[in-house]
């Protein structure tokens, strides 16, 4: 049966982050199972409007045809009291005259629609929850609860330990399902066809860069591993910061790049030999998933679920944000041929398990069940 299924923002479709990541991954596979997509936001920036559709396409690999609609064809600021209004009155009014029938939420909002919705949880302490203090992150907890109780038919998260932490926060039942990836855009050179590259992904301070900074300095200088760091992500003060203060390390060993396309970041994974992401917060990790599916290894943080990663199968997993502790592990995979390629071959196992066609049959489950209670 064809569903209409709208899937929704709650801010700027344009951010340049995981959850934009799965929303356009997860419409793509929708639209390639048959069904009617639609994706919705409340604003965007950085783009024009005329434009949202090359936008789509260049940074979150758009194929198929998915309409794309936002609440303020103007760039908004990012007003909480005003957004819940916004998707209560305006966006409730454009899925009813859209007539879909499920809705997928990302950033939980007040909405009046008969359409089933399913409410997906990407990071209970991220957003605008982590930035809250006193008295206004109480009110915006219990809104959350609220909404999430009386206004959503399910809700879905994307790892197990994100679900604890759901259950143990909102006292609700949850699914878990993962995030998806287009893994037929993605490529696996061979050994000899990469360079000692290593990638790291993110420049919010969550992300941790200025570790992966000082891993690679203590390789190249103390260990005399031949290496070079690139750290991509969107522009913002704290990367900034880190590139005033390790200037001395560039360019040789060291180098930026901002706001990449989505073609540009699968280059670099695809020649790289080495992902590091020693994060301080991950509810899943997009990143993880991308390398595995260009075959590269990871160094990461125990911010990241335990389902994603296996310590020595897929990658190597550290239990401290010491620097030494990193450049041990990159080293490894560096200088020794053997385990990248073991390791390589078990990240592209790995990224099998999350194909998009895949996860959007479990929602196109979800939906069903929901749709027949």
């Amino acid at each position: 049966m064809k569903l209409r299924v709208a899937v929704t923002r709650r801010e700027y479709i344009t951010y340049l982050d995981g959850v934009n990541r799965f929303i356009f991954t997860l419409a793509d596979g929708l639209s390639a199972l048959g069904h009617e997509v639609h994706v919705l936001s409340y604003s965007f920036r950085g783009a024009l409007y005329s434009e949202l559709d090359a936008y789509a396409k260049n940074f979150f690999d758009v194929e198929r045809d998915i309409k794309i609609h936002v609440l303020s064809k103007v760039p908004e600021a990012e007003i909480w009291p005003k957004i819940a209004l916004t998707w209560f009155y305006k966006g409730s009014n454009l899925l009813n005259q859209l007539d879909v029938d499920a809705v997928i939420i990302n950033g939980i909002v007040p909405l009046r629609t008969k359409a089933v919705k399913i409410a997906v949880n990407h990071g209970i302490f991220t957003g605008a929850f982590a930035h809250a203090k006193g008295f206004e992150k109480h009110a915006y907890s219990q809104l959350a609860k609220y909404l999430y109780r009386y206004s959503t038919d399910s809700s879905v998260c994307v790892s197990q330990k994100l679900g604890r932490e759901f259950k143990k926060f909102m006292g609700l039942n949850y699914i878990v399902v993962p995030l998806p990836i287009m893994l037929h855009l993605f490529e696996a050179e061979p050994l000899h066809q990469r360079d000692p590259l290593i990638i790291h992904i993110g420049t919010r301070p969550s992300k941790n860069a200025e570790l992966s900074i000082r891993s690679v300095k203590t390789l190249i200088k103390e260990m005399n591993v031949e290496a070079k760091l690139v750290v991509v992500g969107p522009k913002s003060a704290y990367a900034e910061k880190l590139i005033s203060r390790y200037n001395h390390l560039i360019p040789e060993h060291l180098d930026f790049i901002f706001n990449a396309e989505s073609s540009t970041l699968r280059d670099l994974l695809a020649h790289a030999k080495v992902l590091i992401l020693p994060s301080k917060y991950e509810a899943f990790s997009y990143v993880v998933l991308e390398a595995f599916g260009s075959g590269l290894p990871v160094v990461v943080s125990d911010a990241v679920p335990y389902e994603v990663v296996l310590d020595g199968y897929n990658g190597f997993r550290v239990h401290n944000f010491e620097p030494n502790e990193y450049a041990t592990r990159l080293a490894s995979l560096l200088t020794d041929d053997g385990v990248w390629r073991e390791i390589s071959r078990n990240a592209l196992k790995t990224a099998n398990d999350y194909s998009h066609i895949k996860i959007a049959k479990d929602y196109e489950n979800i939906i069903a069940r929901l749709a027949e209670r």
